[in-house]
């Protein structure tokens, strides 16, 4: 395969890959960009979630941040989302 070249051990077990980052770079980054996602997802699996708006009030309460410039970004953000 163009642009793929694998290394092998001296026993002919493939162990490592060299690819040509001008063929797959950017399939590559998004790629290990995916398996961290998919990383973090396992990691948290389990945590307690909140909503947008769940979120929004507990923010509040800890009073850094106006409820109303929360909502306000919000809307910003995830227009389509939050309403």
């Amino acid at each position: 395969m163009t642009g793929i070249t694998y290394i092998e051990s001296p026993n002919g077990d493939k162990t490592h890959i060299v690819l040509d980052l001008g063929l797959y770079g950017k399939a590559l980054q998004k790629f290990l960009e995916d398996l961290e996602d998919i990383e973090t997802i396992k990691k948290t699996e389990g945590e307690e979630m909140l909503t947008l708006s769940e979120a929004i009030d507990e923010l509040a309460k800890q009073g850094k941040v106006s409820k109303k410039d929360l909502q306000k970004m919000a809307n910003e953000l995830l227009p389509c989302w939050y309403q």
